[in-house]
C-alpha cells in the first residue's frame, strides 16, 4: 500500500512540474522583447508558445507612447507634405521683417488730387498678400514735381533714410517736365523730331538715369528693385482731351509715346522695371476711353485708375521675378 501510495505522488508531481515548465518567459514583465516599453509602440508579434498559459497577460499594463515634444501640431499625410510645411515655416520665419516700399515723383504717386486710396498705398498690403512679409510704405512724391525735383530731392536726409533700407523705389516723373501748352501746335509736329521736345526729352533722360544711379548709390543691396512708370497720357485723355479735337488728341498721343520711350529706356539701360500704364488706361489698341479712370480734370486718376496702376505696377513686378526674389528673402 506504501509502495502504490509513491508511485501516484510521484506522476501528479510530475505533471504540475510540466506544466509550470510550459508557460512562456513572456508573460513575466521585463522578461523579453515582447513586453511594451515607453520607448517603442507595442508589438503584435505572436507568441511562439501554443499553451494555453501563453494567453496570460502581464497584470500592469504597458505605459503608452508619448509624444515628444518637438513633434509639429499640425498632421502631416506624406514626407511631400512635411517638406512643404517646413519650407513655408522657413519662408515665414526668414520673412518675417518688414520690406520697404518708397515711392517719389510728381503727383500721380502722391495722389493728393484724389479723396480716395492712391496706387501707392495701394501696392503695401498687395505686396504683402504677395511675398508673404510685412511691407512699409514711405510716400516721398510731391505734386508739381519734375525730374530735376526728384533728383534734388536725393540730398534730403528724410528721404536719404527712406531709400536706405528700401527694397522697392517706384518712380513717375517726367511729364512736369514737358511745355504742354505746345501740344497740338502745328509747328511742333511731329513731336518726335519737333524743336518743342527733343531737347526737353533729351534733358529728361538724363535726369532719370542720374535719379535711378543716386537711389542705388543711396541704397547699395543687390536684391533692390527700381520701378519707372510709364504715362497714359502726360497731358489730358478721355473725353476731356476729345473736347480739345483731333489734332490735340494725336499730338498727346504722340507726345506721351515719347516720353515713355524715354522712360523706358532708361529702364533697360540701368536694370530697372519698366511699368507700361498707357495699356490698362488706353486698352492695347489706344481706343479705350479712360474717362471713367480719371478726375474730372481728366489729367489725374481717381479711385479705379489708381487701382489700375497699382495692379500694372504688381505685374511688371512678377513678370520680373521680383516678387518671387521677395518671397524667398
Amino acid at each position: 500500500m506504501l509502495l502504490l501510495w509513491t508511485l501516484l505522488s510521484a506522476v501528479v508531481l510530475g505533471g504540475c512540474t510540466t506544466s509550470v515548465a510550459d508557460t512562456p518567459d513572456a508573460v513575466t514583465p521585463g522578461s523579453g522583447s515582447t513586453v511594451p516599453t515607453a520607448s517603442a509602440p507595442p508589438t503584435t508579434s505572436t507568441p511562439t508558445s501554443t499553451s494555453s498559459a501563453a494567453t496570460t497577460t502581464p497584470t500592469t499594463p504597458p505605459e503608452p507612447t508619448s509624444t515628444p515634444a518637438t513633434t509639429p501640431t499640425t498632421p502631416t499625410t506624406s514626407s511631400a507634405t512635411t517638406t512643404s510645411t517646413t519650407s513655408s515655416a522657413t519662408s515665414s520665419t526668414t520673412a518675417s521683417w518688414p520690406a520697404s516700399l518708397v515711392a517719389l515723383g510728381d503727383s500721380v504717386p502722391a495722389a493728393d488730387t484724389c479723396d480716395c486710396t492712391g496706387f501707392v498705398e495701394r501696392l503695401g498690403p498687395q505686396l504683402q498678400a504677395a511675398t508673404h512679409r510685412a511691407w512699409s510704405v514711405h510716400n516721398d512724391a510731391v505734386s508739381g514735381y519734375t525730374s530735376g525735383d526728384v533728383l534734388d530731392d536725393l540730398q534730403d536726409p528724410d528721404v536719404q533714410r527712406d531709400l536706405s533700407t528700401a527694397d522697392l523705389v517706384v518712380v513717375q516723373v517726367g511729364a512736369n517736365d514737358l511745355d504742354l501748352d505746345q501740344v497740338g501746335d502745328p509747328d511742333c509736329d511731329p513731336v518726335a523730331t519737333s524743336d518743342c521736345y527733343t531737347q526737353t526729352l533729351d534733358q529728361l533722360e538724363g535726369t532719370l538715369g542720374r535719379i535711378v544711379d543716386g537711389i542705388r548709390s543711396l541704397d547699395q543691396r543687390p536684391d533692390l528693385q527700381i520701378a519707372l512708370l510709364g504715362y497714359w497720357n502726360v497731358t489730358v485723355d478721355g473725353q476731356v482731351a476729345a473736347a480739345q479735337g483731333s489734332a490735340f488728341v494725336k499730338a498727346s498721343v504722340a507726345l506721351t509715346e515719347a516720353t515713355n520711350a524715354v522712360i523706358s529706356g532708361v529702364a533697360d539701360r540701368s536694370g530697372s522695371i519698366y511699368v507700361d500704364t498707357r495699356t490698362p488706361f488706353d486698352g492695347a489698341s489706344g481706343t479705350r476711353d479712360a474717362t471713367d479712370d480719371l478726375l474730372d480734370d481728366g489729367d489725374h486718376p481717381d479711385g479705379s485708375g489708381h487701382a489700375l496702376l497699382a495692379t500694372a505696377v504688381m505685374e511688371a513686378l512678377q513678370r520680373s521675378g521680383a516678387v518671387e526674389a521677395w518671397t524667398r528673402s
